[in-house]
């Protein structure tokens, strides 16, 4: 399982708020909330049109969460998110399994100098890449079946109210058919995380008495790297990692090329967050060389 998922600060505020407030469902119903992001890759672009999310294993059959689905790039959610089914009143009790059914997609992948060479779903009429046609992209039976949320276990809907992130990791879920058909095959990974278990590492860097940057070199030139998960940081020395998967992790700086640094505390750096712990960890730059 990814470590840590991603989003925006002022995003995170609203999801705790949301968790906090009052009950005011009505009795064995609860409010499910479904947001969507996505793990970084090597993919350049990655638009999926989702028709609708269903929650299944319950009593009557499928439930259908939203039915008037979403179009956009998976690949502008690193580190954002969109909302997917906004506190829609479903029945209290365990469901198997979570589905995305996507009924169209097309990507775009780096091919070196020049455009992106562009993959697209057949029949597809909605979805748009830039790109340089090359081929054909697969999508056994998603409009059908469904993606499958992976999680840990069944979907307990106990509370007044649930919020589910789902990641949609498009570094997994894309490949390339062997042999010479010209054709990528979709074969979706995505990963389900009870917000109400997550936790926050707030990262802030500043520099010692007496050691300044090199001409041309900011702050915003390091990136903060969580568990091998990379964010850069804002021109004031922070950064912050959201929705964390509770444990033992690692936090390092990563410095621009050739740049050589000594930290308080030395890098990298240990750490255990708790669920729904906000961890706040400073780091010092005590000499600085190069480039």
């Amino acid at each position: 399982m990814l470590r840590r998922l991603r989003r925006t600060l002022p995003g995170l505020m609203a999801v705790l708020a949301l968790v906090g407030c009052d009950s005011t469902a009505p009795d064995g119903t609860s409010r499910l909330s479904i947001l969507l992001t996505d793990a970084e890759g090597d993919v350049e672009q990655a638009v999926v049109k989702i028709e609708r999310i269903e929650l299944v294993g319950g009593a009557g059959g499928p439930l259908v969460l939203d039915d008037g689905g979403w179009m956009g790039d998976l690949t502008d959610l690193t580190n954002e998110f969109v909302t997917l089914v906004d506190e829609t009143v479903v029945p209290q009790g365990s469901y198997a399994q979570l589905r995305v059914i996507v009924s169209e997609a097309c990507i775009g992948v780096d091919a070196g100098e020049g455009p992106d060479q562009l993959y697209v779903s057949p029949g597809a009429t909605s979805v748009v890449c830039e790109g340089d046609a090359a081929g054909s992209l697969q999508m056994p039976s998603l409009a059908q079946t469904g993606i499958k949320v992976i999680f840990q276990g069944p979907i307990e809907v106990t509370s007044d109210q649930k919020i589910v992130l789902i990641d949609f990791d498009v570094a997994q879920s894309f490949g390339k058919k062997a042999g010479n058909s010209g054709q990528w095959v979709m074969d979706p990974t995505i990963l389900g995380i009870d917000l109400t278990f997550s936790a926050t590492v707030n990262v802030t860097v500043e520099l010692a008495s007496g050691v300044s940057l090199p001409s041309g070199i900011t702050l915003e030139d390091f990136d903060a790297s969580l568990d091998g998960e990379d964010q850069a940081l804002a021109a004031d020395g922070t950064a912050s990692f959201l929705f964390v998967v509770p444990g033992d992790l690692q936090l390092d700086l990563v410095s621009p090329t050739g740049v050589t640094i000594t930290t308080t505390p030395t890098l990298p750096y240990d750490i255990t967050v708790d669920p729904q712990e906000v961890e706040d960890v400073a780091i010092t730059i005590e000499s600085l060389t190069g480039p």
